[in-house]
């Protein structure tokens, strides 16, 4: 009979994925882990032992968290692992949800801050199943897409402190000109977060985020570096041009960014880009989302 796990001090791991992971690295010169060999490892994570479904094992978990501390690996290699996991973990816990298999366990507080997969692990069992029982799209990082103002009673009260419409999502790449802004990031202490911009089509697109605060999800609209009228909290293009002029060029002035003649004669609304500071974005961040 096939054995399916290796035991490490006490710990059951999974044998295909740890002895593939451990090849690997012998055969490099650098004894590092390639893309290519990351694509290798991906594809054990995929199979499932016998009895298991599709789901994604407390044993896989664990051997891919040891594989991630244990193994010195490219940064290609590293970041492509890193977010294809999180989406073979989202993906795979819609496919246990739709079989049958019952709601997720909840988990004890983490500390340190939750992984990546951990954290959209959180997002896939909090998600609403639709009335047909399919499952939602996933985004590149494998968080459903939708509108995460109806995933609770939580993320409803934080995300709708500003006015604004998601029917228009983006759930990664850029925004407003910031590369690779969006999508499942992570602070420089490691707590993962996910930064979404929506609007509708009247509208310009604002910033927030989705967060874990060691309880539940929570949202968070930042208000440094943002773009939404600060004063009427909702996204500019929902009121009076002649209103939107107003704030649009207080906040500027605020911020001390003065417009070219040329340009102040102009319309405002056409300057609300110019709001927009990365920098100031990720403070904010930082400062509401950090665990205290």
């Amino acid at each position: 009979m096939p054995r399916y796990h290796i035991t490490i001090k006490g710990q059951k791991y999974d044998r295909a994925l740890y002895e593939t992971a451990l090849k690997a690295v012998e055969k490099q010169g650098d004894g590092r882990v390639s893309r290519d060999d990351a694509e290798k490892l991906l594809e054990k994570v995929l199979d499932a032992a016998p009895g298991q479904q599709d789901a994604y094992t407390d044993v896989e978990k664990r051997t891919v968290r040891l594989l991630r501390e244990q193994l010195n690996w490219t940064p290609a290699a590293d970041q492509h692992f890193r977010h294809a996991v999180a989406s073979v973990a989202a993906l795979k816990g819609w496919q246990t949800r739709l079989a049958g298999a019952g709601t997720a366990t909840s988990a004890v507080t983490p500390n340190p801050p939750l992984t990546v997969t951990e954290f959209i692990e959180k997002i896939v069992q909090a998600w609403p199943r639709s009335q047909s029982g399919r499952a939602p799209r996933l985004s590149a990082d494998g968080v459903p897409t939708g509108s995460y103002q109806k995933v609770s009673d939580q993320l409803r009260a934080d995300l709708t402190s500003v006015r604004f419409n998601t029917e228009n999502t983006e759930y990664s790449g850029h925004y407003r000109g910031f590369r690779d802004f969006l999508g499942v990031k992570t602070l420089e202490n490691g707590t993962p977060y996910l930064a979404l911009s929506s609007g509708g089509d009247w509208e310009f697109p604002l910033c927030y985020v989705i967060y874990w605060d060691g309880d539940k999800l929570r949202g968070h609209i930042p208000e440094q570096g943002n773009v939404y009228n600060r004063t009427n909290k909702a996204a500019f293009g929902n009121l009076d041009e002649d209103e939107e002029a107003t704030e649009i060029k207080q906040q500027l002035e605020e911020r001390g960014i003065d417009l070219p003649a040329d340009r102040a004669r102009g319309h405002w609304q056409d300057y609300v880009d110019l709001l927009a500071d990365k920098d100031l974005l990720l403070q904010d961040i930082e400062a509401a989302i950090t665990p205290r």
